[in-house]
């Protein structure tokens, strides 16, 4: 809040028409490695069809000239299917 607060001061400067906004996305985080713990199959919205990876939350604030992460989640989506969690057999 400090650092928002001392940028504000700068973006005053230009009378208020820069917009502050905050910014809230979701993403796919797809698989890269070659074993990852409690990693699963995520619906992409995108491709329109499950993926290997990991969900991503992201908060940010952007003042017009900067962006400020303010927090973040990783999350694995267990899914429906008891014999199959994550997604995938147990080997």
């Amino acid at each position: 809040m400090k650092l928002i607060g001392k940028t504000a001061v700068r973006s005053e400067l230009n009378n208020g028409t820069m917009p502050r906004c905050l910014i809230v996305d979701d993403t796919d985080l797809p698989k890269t490695g070659r074993r990852i713990e409690l990693i699963g199959k995520v619906f992409s919205h995108v491709t329109k069809q499950s993926v290997l990876a990991f969900k991503g939350l992201f908060l940010g604030y952007h003042n017009g000239k900067s962006f400020f992460a303010l927090d973040f989640s990783l999350h694995g989506e267990e899914g429906k299917n008891k014999k199959k969690p994550y997604g995938l057999t147990a080997k």
